[in-house]
């Protein structure tokens, strides 16, 4: 949408000095009026300019000066990076994509809180296969992550380089072997390839778990439940062969497991979640240090996001700490 440069004058998130002095894509979105104490949609129509206030925001992403609600709104750095620095139309629909993933990612957590519930007083056998999708939906949720990093990450390096356009898939950046392939390296700034370098173990090892999972059929090991609690088999003993997909993780002190070598299944949801997280930061860090940009968005304003259950993406060192409820 085409709007009068002048009536960007009423967003308060926009900084129109770079506005002014630049040809750049400046995003239209909801923002939170701190003194208001409400989220205002500006609507331009006719050439004029329009508030509307929005009663509850329930999932999405907003511009403000602080959160609007420090329980459950969440400065993800990837995505204030994607919004304030890089947007246009084409980063647009992969960053809302990454916001709904996280947004996944919290309700798996729910979920789990869920399926501990209503089995706390009445363990059933059938809980396996709950469980059983509940990481497998977790691991593909970390596929989708990666990859629509990878395209937001792509179009970034394409406005900044004449590097022929970079896969979608994040996996194709790599050789069977885990290298990068060299025509991916080429012209790619160097903090960029060391993102992949530092992203690929976690996703190799996220990857081939869900490939045992979901193509050569993989039990993932028997699933225990512990009266509202599930723990998972690390290994049976230092001694023992027997396969188990999870031990590679090594997220499980010594002093976190149950007898026999059980691990906590909420540990791995929250580690992965944790993992991805941080290696979002680390890509937001190596972006801004290879294409240096001025943000058409004010310096104190920052992207923050809401959706059902983040508040757990705001408690995640708790949810670290307290791998069994019951204990």
């Amino acid at each position: 949408m085409e709007v009068n440069k002048a009536l960007l004058n009423n967003l308060p998130y926009i900084d129109m000095s770079v506005v002014r002095g630049e040809d750049r894509v400046v995003p239209i979105g909801l923002y939170y009026d701190v003194e208001k104490s409400s989220f205002i949609h500006p609507l331009f129509y006719n050439n004029e300019f329009r508030e509307q206030r929005v009663e509850n925001l329930i999932t999405g992403f907003y511009y403000a000066t602080k959160p609007a609600d420090e329980t459950r709104d969440v400065p993800l750095l990837i995505l204030n990076t994607t919004k304030k620095y890089y947007y246009s139309k084409r980063i647009g629909s992969p960053a809302v994509a990454l916001m709904q993933d996280f947004v996944a990612l919290c309700g798996i957590i729910e979920l789990y809180y869920l399926l501990c519930e209503k089995y706390s007083d009445s363990p059933n056998a059938n809980a396996f296969f709950l469980i059983r999708n509940l990481i497998e939906y977790l691991l593909y949720v970390v596929r989708s992550s990666f990859d629509l990093m990878q395209i937001i990450t792509k179009w970034i390096v394409s406005a900044n380089t004449d590097l022929k356009l970079l896969p979608d898939s994040f996996n194709k950046m790599f050789k069977a072997n885990g290298d990068l392939k060299p025509d991916k390296l080429a012209k790619t700034p160097e903090k960029v390839v060391s993102f992949y370098h530092q992203s690929y173990p976690f996703f190799a090892d996220c990857k081939d778990l869900r490939d045992e999972i979901s193509h050569r059929g993989c039990e993932l090991s028997p699933i225990f439940d512990f009266k509202g609690d599930f723990g998972v088999f690390i290994k049976r003993g230092d001694k023992d062969t027997v396969f188990s997909p999870f031990e590679k993780f090594g997220i499980w002190p010594v002093e976190e497991r149950k007898a026999n070598n059980i691990g906590s299944v909420l540990s791995f949801v929250v580690f992965t979640i944790n993992e991805l997280i941080n290696l979002s930061g680390i890509l937001s860090g190596c972006l801004l240090d290879s294409f240096p940009v001025t943000s058409v968005i004010k310096t104190e304003y920052y992207v923050y996001f809401r959706g059902g259950y983040t508040h757990y993406l705001l408690n995640l060192e708790s949810l670290k700490n307290r791998p069994w409820l019951n204990n």
